[in-house]
């Protein structure tokens, strides 16, 4: 699942109150359709990955 947010930064702290941790570090995308978006998968305590994404302006 991939989910849209303004600030990925900022999702961040609040996810890690629901126990949710990035998974490395942002990357932006460098070709393709989402080109430009930057990237972070996070992880819940659940084990399920989740992809916040930023799109490109």
């Amino acid at each position: 699942m991939a989910l849209n947010v303004d600030d990925l930064h900022a999702a961040l702290p609040y996810l890690a109150q629901y126990g949710r941790h990035a998974q490395g570090s942002p990357q932006t995308v460098s070709a393709g359709p989402h080109a430009g978006a930057l990237i972070l998968c996070v992880a819940g305590p659940d084990g399920a990955t989740t992809e916040l994404r930023r799109p490109s302006a």
